[in-house]
């Protein structure tokens, strides 16, 4: 060996030193991990960072619940949810509405502006419920049978879980679509009774506007003390 060893060059003499001491280091490593009670410990550790992660998820996730949990009566849900399908269906009324709507939210006076914008996310799809009903209201209106699409029919299971849409109120959407499907007058202001056609869903689709509905989400959910939309809502 000492031959072969001063027959190579100083700088393969070092690299062959290094590989040598590194496959060393290489093998201590790998005996040191076979070694039970390394993998012991090592299990142990990974234990503790797994649980340590889990009581800390746990305990944000509780934090957040209760930052944005709001404790609103079973009434005022069902008051909320009517005055946002009124408003949705005829933004005309957003003045009255929004005067109605903040008269159950005042109620809860401790609501923060970040519980307030939960609020607001969480209703923002019942916004756009009177457009989906419409939009199957054509379909049943083509195929003469009644028609209720998944969408409709999730969002209806959701804000009836939630409280803001109430068993009466599907009820009485189904009984409606019925009817238009037999092509039978349905009930109108004024005692007026009016048959609805394809032409008539048609028009009602186009003059909805996505927009306008974004604004009117943003007006309603703006306090009046922070905004003056009220007022020009009601225009």
């Amino acid at each position: 060996m000492s031959e072969i060893l001063s027959s190579l060059s100083p700088v393969v003499f070092m690299v062959h030193m290094e590989k040598h001491q590194k496959s060393k280091i290489s093998s201590f490593a790998f005996s040191k991990t076979d070694d039970p009670s390394t993998k012991k410990y090592f299990f142990i550790i990974i234990s503790v960072l797994v649980v340590i992660s889990i009581i800390s998820f746990t305990a944000w996730n509780k934090a957040r619940v209760e930052l944005t949990e709001i404790h609103i009566s079973s009434e005022d849900k069902q008051r909320l949810g009517e005055l946002v399908l009124k408003v949705a269906s005829n933004p005309r009324d957003l003045k009255k509405v929004y005067n109605g709507f903040w008269n159950v939210l005042d109620k809860y006076n401790s609501l923060s502006a970040y519980q307030l914008s939960h609020l607001k996310e969480n209703m923002r799809e019942l916004f756009y419920l009177p457009k989906l009903f419409l939009e199957d209201a054509g379909n049943t209106v083509k195929n003469q049978s009644p028609f209720k699409s998944i969408e409709r029919d999730r969002l209806e299971k959701y804000f009836l879980q939630e409280g803001f849409l109430t068993e009466q109120q599907v009820e009485d959407d189904k009984e409606t679509m019925k009817l238009i499907a037999l092509k039978k007058p349905l009930k109108a202001s004024h005692g007026l009774e009016i048959i609805i056609e394809e032409k008539r869903i048609g028009e009602m689709l186009q003059n909805w506007n996505d927009k306008e509905i974004e604004k009117i989400i943003d007006r309603l959910f703006t306090p009046l003390k922070d905004s003056p939309t009220a007022e020009a809502g009601g225009k």
